[in-house]
């Protein structure tokens, strides 16, 4: 990825500090562990389009030194039965073997979106393999999720449930004079 760094972004110091804290954590994991702090297995990140979410994920992977990869859900989803199911885990699998690594899910939503009474639709089944994904059916050490979105409302709350995106962090717009700076 592209290398990214704070100067590159247009945030304000409580969203950095928020985010910094989340980058130590996943820079030295064995402390947390000492320390008897869960390591997060996911973030979502939550604010209007153009915020940056994109360019700030990317930020964290490269200032916690992980690799990233990029979840598109037009290169996952297929119309074949089976065949997201088995894309979606193909890509968990190149992020495991290099690890530590960082996938980025940029409008969550389209995904992890509210599952609904009645029967199981396909992105129902989907969500399900994504949520078992995360869970580390898989093993899944040293992979950690971000989503983001505009729309936290519509995330399912099994995606946002304690282990899994449970740690959200808003992202707001830039102020107009933090926009002057840059």
């Amino acid at each position: 990825i592209e290398s990214v760094a704070w100067d590159d972004l247009v945030i304000g110091q409580d969203t950095k500090d928020e985010l910094m804290s989340v980058i130590n954590l996943l820079k030295n994991p064995q402390n947390a562990k000492q320390y008897g702090i869960a390591l997060p297995k996911g973030i979502l990140f939550n604010g209007p389009p153009g915020t940056g979410k994109t360019t700030i994920a990317k930020a964290v992977a490269t200032m916690a030194g992980l690799n990233f990869f990029v979840l598109r859900a037009n290169e996952i989803v297929s119309k074949w039965v089976g065949e997201s199911e088995k894309n979606l885990t193909k890509l968990f699998e190149a992020a495991q073997r290099n690890s530590p690594a960082i996938i980025f899910v940029d409008e969550i939503d389209s995904l992890g979106k509210r599952r609904s009474e009645g029967n199981a639709s396909h992105s129902d089944n989907l969500l399900n393999h994504l949520l078992q994904l995360i869970d580390g059916v898989l093993k899944a050490d040293g992979v950690y999720v971000i989503g983001a979105t505009n729309r936290a409302d519509l995330v399912d709350e099994a995606l946002r449930r304690a282990g899994r995106l449970n740690r959200v962090i808003e992202i707001p717009l830039p102020t107009l004079d933090a926009r002057e700076r840059l």
